[in-house]
């Protein structure tokens, strides 16, 4: 199977760089380019991979920062009706002078801890 042909108008510049590094390497400017494009194109798909592998990990970690927020939330709530149950009467210089403890319900200080 023959294999496609391509045009590729290069500056002189790029030109004059494709020859020379052709001549150290010992090969055509043909090998040379069709190598360089390989490459290029090689790049191209691991970059899609790099793309994909990226995407998943965000949408692993959306996940894990939801299910971390939901049971922070939780234990926010836990703390908040455990404080209720504690009523503490201050003077004005903030020594206490008086309180008691509700009864909680019975795994409330457990769900707080």
């Amino acid at each position: 199977m023959a294999m496609p042909t391509l045009t590729v108008r290069l500056k002189p510049t790029s030109d004059r760089r494709l020859k020379d590094t052709a001549e150290a390497q010992n090969t055509t400017q043909g090998e040379l380019a069709r190598r360089a494009i390989d490459a290029y194109l090689d790049g191209v798909d691991i970059a899609a991979a790099i793309d994909e592998q990226r995407r998943a990990m965000e949408a692993q970690i959306g996940t894990l920062e939801a299910r971390l927020i939901e049971r922070f939330e939780k234990h926010l709530i836990a703390l908040a009706n455990a404080f209720q149950a504690i009523n503490i009467t201050v003077d004005q210089a903030g020594k206490t002078i008086g309180g008691h403890v509700n009864s909680l319900p019975p795994d409330a200080a457990l769900q707080a801890a």
